[in-house]
């Protein structure tokens, strides 16, 4: 089994190519054909991760959780106004409570926060969930979506987006924060951007 630093190495090396990729393809010259327009607001990368059948989507905790307090409120991590920016039909949902061994139950575990929201037609919910961890904690949780998940560059200063069981779950890296989106409403990584962008906007006050 790779060990974290093993982990860690490979991440770093992979984000390095993904931006001497970019840096590439952005040097190409103007006689190659014409680019397919991409949907205002969609960031798809090349693929998207789909979690084999029974795969958990939460990794392993360690055995004391740390981190510091979350104590941003729902509200202000999602604004009414963003919220309805981004579809008027979701509102909050009073019954929310993060499920058993989820990431927003392993991060409510961090001291962080976890928030939910429905579309009031559909009953689709938007699950957000926020924590402030260490160094050493955050890059273990990074090793952890590198390993099952797709890097993206979507959002955030590192960020990974998969399926699981039809629920596209963005988990996002800003400064010390550990952001994770989840929602049957994303199918691919920009589907989430109207909602972690005005996150990331939040805690960065």
């Amino acid at each position: 089994m790779p060990s974290s630093v093993t982990r860690s190495a490979a991440r770093v090396s992979a984000a390095m190519l993904g931006l001497v990729l970019a840096a590439t393809l952005a040097g190409c010259s103007a006689e190659s054909a014409e680019p397919a327009a991409t949907p205002t607001g969609s960031a798809a990368p090349t693929s998207v991760a789909t979690a084999p059948a029974g795969e958990t989507a939460t990794p392993e905790p360690s055995a004391t959780p740390v981190g510091t307090p979350v104590t941003i409120g729902c509200d202000a991590l999602l604004t009414p106004q963003a919220l309805y920016d981004y579809n008027p039909n979701f509102g909050t949902d009073p019954s929310y409570s993060p499920a058993k061994d989820s990431l927003a139950a392993q991060i409510i575990d961090y001291k962080g926060v976890a928030c939910g929201w429905v579309n009031q037609t559909s009953s689709e919910p938007i699950e957000i969930a926020v924590a402030d961890l260490p160094e050493e904690e955050l890059t273990r949780v990074k090793n952890d979506a590198f390993a099952i998940s797709n890097m993206v560059p979507t959002y955030g200063d590192e960020a990974y987006f998969r399926v699981t069981d039809g629920v596209g779950e963005a988990r996002v890296f800003s400064g010390t924060h550990w952001v994770v989106v989840m929602s049957p409403a994303f199918y691919e990584p920009g589907d989430a951007v109207p909602i972690v962008e005005p996150v990331l906007a939040a805690l960065a006050g």
